[in-house]
């Protein structure tokens, strides 16, 4: 079916600049789902838990909950701040080889020669350094590791990942490891352990919570005013722009010259 040209919607109302967050997908929306999940996390951390599993479907905001929300939450909760490191699977790809690994976790501690050609039991001792030292920002000795996409993960991985877990703990590091996957990660304990990797599944499997996502209109958490706090725009102020002229829920369109409402820093 031809649609005419003048009858076609256009993909980007005109009272929404171009570069609007909404525009661009370049945001983060507060969930009470985020909230949970945080709050779930906490609570393994106050247990000393060496790992944990949140799992869910595709789509449902548990990467944007890691890579937005996830640290500044848990800082909150624990009253200062949590050392954490957030490594994309699906980022980086599966690892060959242990060398390739612990280039993939440098990277994703941000280490600057984490594209540098060492040995692999180099990148050990730089990654283990690396780990130390952040331990050490957070007034503690205990790191946390944010695998995302971890339904991706090889047995090899998690059985390198177990290994990279003991030499911490005899370096009196405590490393605790959230896994962060989709629905189909919930039988992999099980896989885990009829394949030969039962030590795996008991160290950092034990433990898990779904994800739900936004379930209704108040999962969004905009009805709240302790929530709506939070909602968040890439450091640019969210501005749900639907309709010309709509200031509820917290919204404040400022009104330019041209018409159009501009964006505003922090939710000003």
């Amino acid at each position: 079916m031809v649609i005419e040209p003048q009858t076609a919607a256009a993909l980007v109302p005109a009272h929404i600049a171009p570069e609007h967050p909404i525009v661009t997908r370049d945001y983060s929306l507060f969930t009470l789902a985020i909230h949970d999940m945080a709050n779930t996390m906490a609570g393994w951390l106050d247990d000393q838990a060496d790992g944990a599993t949140i799992f869910g479907p595709s789509r449902f905001g548990k990467s944007s909950a890691v890579n937005h929300w996830l640290q500044r939450l848990l800082s909150e909760r624990h009253g200062g701040f949590v050392p954490m490191v957030v490594w994309s699977h699906i980022d980086s790809g599966t690892a060959q080889s242990v060398g390739r690994f612990y280039a993939n976790l440098l990277q994703a501690s941000q280490h600057p020669l984490a594209h540098a050609v060492r040995s692999p039991l180099d990148r050990q001792h730089m990654l283990i350094e690396r780990w130390m030292a952040m331990a050490a920002q957070g007034r503690g000795r205990f790191l946390v590791l944010v695998i995302d996409e971890a339904q991706a993960m090889t047995q090899r991985e998690w059985i390198w990942l177990v290994e990279l877990h003991s030499t911490l703990e005899r370096q009196r590091i405590r490393l605790c490891v959230f896994s962060v996957a989709s629905l189909q990660f919930f039988d992999e304990p099980m896989g885990m352990a009829l394949s030969g990797g039962a030590h795996v599944a008991a160290r950092f499997m034990l433990l898990s919570k779904p994800f739900h996502g936004v379930r209704n209109v108040q999962g969004t958490g905009l009805c709240d005013g302790r929530l709506r706090q939070h909602m968040l725009a890439s450091r640019i102020g969210y501005l749900l722009l639907r309709r010309p002229g709509t200031q509820s829920m917290g919204r404040r369109p400022a009104h330019g010259a041209s018409g159009r409402r501009p964006l505003q820093r922090d939710g000003r």
